[in-house]
């Protein structure tokens, strides 16, 4: 009776060591990571900013139902997460044969740091590699209208506003000159 105790025991200790390592590594994942952990107050890492948001993770979880405009080729000047979309959106919500866009020559410099001003007070802030340059790492800024969050058919726009700064808003927080 012993014996089999023991060997139970061991054999639901390998079990729990299998599916944790499967569960850490056997599965791709999007993860919220503090940046340097100065702090693990809670209440201080929310209200100064003191995390990454992966976009993916967002996209899944506020814009579903969302059409992705122009997240560019992965590999090819888009974003290498552009992958992972596909998990979670079928290729016809994929523009994945339109560059990201670039209106940094036609807007004004003020513009622009307005812009990246209100991305960073409203947004999710994440590093990932840049589309344009895979050996740098670039930020991307995630916002949009939260009226809009799961609304069917929402328009994802991707948006180049700095040499190492990119954006992905909802179309209603854009406008095109005409």
């Amino acid at each position: 009776m012993i014996k089999f105790g023991l060997f139970s025991s061991l054999v639901a200790i390998l079990a729990s060591i299998g599916v944790s390592a499967v569960s850490l590594f056997g599965f791709p994942r999007d993860l919220v990571a503090t940046q340097g952990l100065t702090t693990f107050d809670s209440s201080i890492i929310i209200e100064e900013k003191l995390w990454n948001e992966a976009p993916t993770q967002l996209l899944y979880t506020y814009m579903r139902g969302g059409v992705l405009l122009n997240p560019g080729t992965p590999g090819a000047g888009g974003f290498e997460f552009g992958n992972r979309l596909t998990f979670a959106y079928p290729d016809v919500r994929i523009g994945f044969d339109t560059n990201i866009a670039d209106p940094r020559n036609d807007v004004s410099d003020d513009e622009l740091e307005t812009f990246r001003s209100f991305l960073r007070t409203t947004g999710y802030e994440s590093v990932t590699p840049c589309p344009h340059d895979p050996a740098l790492d670039c930020e991307v800024i995630f916002t949009w209208n939260r009226d809009r969050t799961n609304e069917a058919g929402v328009q994802i726009v991707f948006i180049r506003v700095g040499e190492l700064q990119y954006a992905v808003v909802d179309d209603s927080l854009v406008t095109r000159a005409g």
